[in-house]
């Protein structure tokens, strides 16, 4: 298990190298951050006086290994009071609040990780039940609903589903508030909205995975010895059909932390993505680059759970990722 973590952790930092250095030259493709920070009217003097406080003025290859150095931990001495101080992941001040990015970014955190982990559970709880269900009862008409039913979910985008409860629940018979954050109420449609495409991608898989492994011989020698349905659907036949079906988890609760962004906006939800879509609005480049490497983090974490949870399901796939 050592070997594991300590590999995805080699990874974390590759990956972490190449994300920051894709953010630190698109960010100066998209043009002249002091430019674009004080608009076309402001004079050349103060552009200049803005860059050199940013240090563009600066060769490009210094702005990068300053760039890359902020982030790596390390201690410094503060300018302002001479004092040592330790440093990580300093991606500058934003250009909105004036506060640290990084900050501004890992408040909003904990509310992405309440909305993602509500609409993630729900999608969790509900999509074995109707997989398995429509796997077994899949030429009725209940298994036809189901399926129809997903297929809708996951074709049509969730800002459409959460527009949709907007007008049925809070504009119509008014019983959530239709943005902001006030108490659990207010929780209950975005959550909703965003549940939609992970429970139809979700309840697709297992649905899909059951018919192939029930369809196995074990299955048939299971029935033959008399073991009850429910024995054979549940311990049997679910648990060698869910491995694919935990990949899909990682990667939706990763996605729902950090590509919830138009959701978010719609209720006014104060998450990452929203964050991010407002750092864009405002070309506050230290806040997008926050966000996208604090979404790179919560990716590999995905990733590295995806993997352990693997090993616990399944015993027979060993440490090393191969089936013993």
């Amino acid at each position: 298990m050592l070997g594991l973590i300590g590999s995805r952790l080699l990874q974390f930092v590759i990956v972490s190298f190449f994300v920051l250095t894709a953010l630190f030259v698109l960010v100066r493709l998209i043009g002249d951050p002091a430019a674009m920070r004080l608009g076309t009217e402001a004079s050349a003097e103060d552009l200049e006086k803005l860059r050199h406080a940013m240090g563009l003025d600066r060769p490009m290859i210094v702005q990068y290994w300053e760039f890359l150095w902020a982030k790596i931990p390390h201690v410094t001495r503060d300018p302002k009071t001479g004092g040592m101080v330790f440093v990580v992941l300093d991606f500058g001040k934003s250009f909105e609040s004036s506060r640290p990015a990084i900050q501004d970014i890992l408040r909003r955190v904990p509310y992405s990780a309440w909305l993602a982990g509500t609409a993630f559970s729900f999608a969790v709880i509900m999509s074995p039940i109707l997989g398995i269900l429509s796997a077994r009862y899949r030429n009725s008409w209940g298994g036809w609903a189901v399926m129809g039913g997903t297929l809708i979910w996951q074709t049509v985008p969730s800002f459409v589903f959460a527009l949709l409860l907007l007008l049925m629940f809070s504009v119509t018979w008014r019983i959530f508030p239709s943005f902001g954050v006030d108490g659990w109420k207010s929780m209950v449609l975005p959550s909703i909205a965003l549940a939609f495409f992970p429970l139809s991608r979700l309840t697709r898989i297992v649905r899909s995975q059951m018919l192939e492994v029930m369809s196995q011989d074990y299955i048939r020698t299971a029935r033959a010895k008399g073991l009850s349905e429910p024995v054979v659907t549940y311990r049997h036949a679910f648990r060698n059909a869910i491995i694919p079906w935990v990949t899909l988890l990682g990667l939706d609760f990763a996605g729902l932390m950090g590509g919830s962004l138009i959701v978010e906006q719609i209720f006014l939800w104060p998450g990452i993505g929203r964050g991010i879509l407002e750092a864009v609005t405002h070309r506050d480049y230290p806040t997008i680059e926050a966000g996208a490497f604090v979404i790179t983090i919560i990716v590999v974490a995905a990733n590295l759970w995806v993997d352990v949870a693997y090993r616990l399901i399944d015993p027979r796939i060993g440490w090393g990722g191969k089936k013993s």
